[in-house]
């Protein structure tokens, strides 16, 4: 018997990522989405990209978006739990990103 793990799902190609990362607003200069960011390389600061490829990480084809929100917000609270600090608006970008993942698929 020939025992097969199942056939993994694609990855996303990086410019799909990053016009992704712009349905988010931007942690950075706050740009609201579907506009380009007000400074920075081609438009795009680094945390806009962040938010969404950590909403991707957390968002598979096996998690609901409710269960990925859930896991986005524990990696946040352990994070402050081990004394990283990030404002609020790190995860809210992060949630902002998925729900707009979420919608999408």
């Amino acid at each position: 018997m020939k025992v097969t793990a199942p056939e993994a799902p694609p990855a996303r190609p990086l410019p799909e990522i990053c016009q992704a990362a712009r349905q988010a607003n931007c942690g950075e200069c706050w740009q609201v989405p579907g506009k380009p960011c007000t400074a920075g390389p081609e438009g795009d600061h680094v945390a806009r990209y962040a938010a969404s490829v950590l909403a991707a990480t957390a968002l598979d084809s096996s998690t609901t978006p409710e269960e990925a929100a859930e896991k986005v917000r524990g990696l946040f609270a352990g994070l402050a739990e081990a004394g990283y600090g990030f404002p609020p608006e790190c995860q809210a970008g992060v949630l902002s990103e998925l729900a707009a993942m979420g919608a999408a698929s």
